[in-house]
């Protein structure tokens, strides 16, 4: 073997590592079941994924070019931060400021390993078993299959239990929705459409993307189903020879649901989240949360936030388009609104772009406004960026060369 040949090798060796080193660092906050198994403090868990993505980047080959635009958004973070912490007089703005800050600019400068092809495979796989292990998971329960432990997530001292193959927070009359290695089903499920996101950017293989979102499916999330529906519009009008993946999908449901059995459980799984229950989906619990946060408001909560003003609260308020502005304050929560803005923009800019990506990702956010998270905020600045920095397919490409 020459010189040449051996280096190369070696090289491409090295860029596999740091692209799976790469994927785990922006994983590893995301699973509140191993951080209570191990008990794990996130904290710590997000120091240690930033300081491994920028140590990624110093061992790795460097990059030749840089864009102002994603450290922009990162000032924008950290400056709207120091407002929101003059404004109010405490320090919470600013460091949820920092975590944002922070997120953006290490997966900004490890971009050539986040979104290299071994990352993008390497996600795949890890996403396929997860999906693969949530649908073992609900056939196991649907048997009678019980939980065989419970992990406790710190953050709300609530158990988990794993059902064989998933864990869980949604367990009702011997049926759940499974979690994967997330919290909750909805995580699950904003986790795979990320992941369907960066594989219809970087992949090369559209029937993942589709298999993904379909697989998806099993968190019986509206989310879920709002995706795929967007994906399957859009391949049928942009892309029309993936339509065909919609057809099979169709017929192969169609013929399932004629099965008595496989019916009554989709009735009652899939179509019960979406009947009308006081004037609202069963499955939408977002609008309690808004009535919420219009019931509540007032002017201490939109220049400094609940929790500076009141102190902590037990409403849940955590996923809606004004999470960040009825916990943090205004000032806040304006680079968030900005980024819906920038996002709402491309949906109409650039037909080279597409408007499915930036519409699902739009939606997503605007129910899942983790930017500032130290949980999310790594795979959210993974999502966001190709998205939001580069206008066409061959330029987002180039982010990663």
């Amino acid at each position: 073997m020459s010189q040449t040949s051996l280096q190369s090798r070696t090289r491409g060796i090295n860029r596999m590592v740091l692209s799976v080193l790469a994927v785990l660092c922006i994983l590893a906050p995301t699973s509140h079941p191993l951080h209570g198994l191990l008990n794990w403090d996130i904290k710590y868990v997000y120091v240690a994924s930033f300081v491994g993505l920028l140590a990624i980047c110093f061992i790795g080959e460097r990059e030749q070019t840089h864009s102002y635009r994603p450290l922009a958004i990162a000032l924008l973070y950290f400056a709207f931060g120091i407002l929101g912490t003059i404004i109010s007089g405490a320090y919470h703005q600013i460091m949820i400021g920092i975590v944002g800050s922070a997120s953006v600019i290490a997966v900004y400068y490890s971009r050539r390993y986040i979104y290299s092809e071994q990352a993008v495979r390497a996600l795949n796989i890890i996403t396929f078993c997860i999906l693969a292990g949530a649908w073992i998971a609900l056939i196991y329960a649907l048997l009678g299959g019980g939980a065989i432990f419970a992990a406790m997530n710190l953050e709300t001292d609530k158990e988990m239990p794993f059902y064989l193959t998933s864990f869980t927070n949604s367990v009702q009359d011997g049926l759940i929705r499974p979690s994967g290695i997330f919290d909750e089903p909805g995580a699950l499920a904003m986790f795979s459409i990320i992941v369907a996101i960066i594989n219809d950017i970087y992949g090369k293989n559209s029937s993942k993307t589709q298999l993904i979102l379909l697989a998806n499916l099993v968190t019986l999330s509206v989310m879920a189903f709002i995706a795929l529906v967007i994906f399957w519009t859009s391949a049928f009008f942009v892309r029309g020879k993936r339509f065909v993946a919609f057809a099979v999908a169709f017929l192969a449901t169609i013929a399932l649901l004629a099965i008595p059995t496989a019916r009554d459980i989709f009735s009652e799984t899939v179509l019960s989240r979406f009947r009308m229950e006081d004037g609202k989906f069963a499955g939408d619990n977002r609008s309690n949360q808004l009535e919420n946060f219009f019931y509540y408001l007032d002017w201490n909560i939109i220049k400094k936030g609940y929790l500076t003003s009141y102190g902590r609260f037990d409403l849940d308020m955590s996923s809606n388009p004004f999470s960040i502005l009825f916990a943090s304050g205004i000032f806040v929560w304006i680079p968030y609104f900005l980024i819906c803005c920038m996002l709402l923009f491309l949906c109409f800019k650039n037909r080279k772009i597409g408007w499915a990506i930036p519409l699902t990702l739009l939606i997503l956010i605007l129910q899942r406004p983790y930017i500032y998270s130290l949980y999310w905020s790594f795979m959210l600045s993974v999502a966001l960026m190709p998205v939001l920095f580069a206008e066409t397919l061959s330029a987002r490409r180039r982010m990663q060369n």
